[in-house]
């Protein structure tokens, strides 16, 4: 979203979107399980109810993953200022710069198509996922 909240306003939109539901979902079932209190992540992490953190971060190098000790895989843009390293850093590319994206507003304003203003060749998020999820 372009509200200046990194896609808060974006996440929550496609999670009801897609599921009925705000954020706060588990598909570990196969199927959305939504529960503000079961899926909090500061209660989680703070419970170490968590084996991994993966933190997903391709728009902003301010967004960076909560204090934890659990062992932390970071997809990220080159210039992410995090706190500490991680386990695993894979860089990502960001839309729009490092490739083609569209990026939707959920207020009903606007969709922007990105283009690929060819910064870096940095895979998209999504490609690495699919590739980590294909390998298991």
């Amino acid at each position: 979203s372009l509200g200046g909240n990194d896609g808060v306003v974006s996440g929550a939109a496609v999670g009801a979107w897609q599921t009925g539901y705000s954020l706060r979902l588990s598909y570990a079932s196969g199927k959305p399980d939504y529960d503000i209190y079961r899926y909090s992540i500061g209660r989680m992490l703070a419970e170490k109810e968590g084996d991994v953190l993966v933190w997903v971060a391709t728009i902003s190098p301010e967004i960076v993953p909560p204090e934890t000790n659990l062992p932390t895989i970071v997809l990220g843009t080159p210039g992410l200022k995090l706190k500490r390293t991680p386990d695993v850093f894979i860089p990502v590319g960001t839309p729009g710069v490092d490739h083609v994206g569209i990026l939707v507003r959920c207020d009903n304003v606007v969709s922007l198509p990105l283009k690929n203003l060819k910064r870096a060749p940095l895979p998209r998020a999504a490609d690495v996922l699919a590739a980590v999820e294909a390998a298991l």
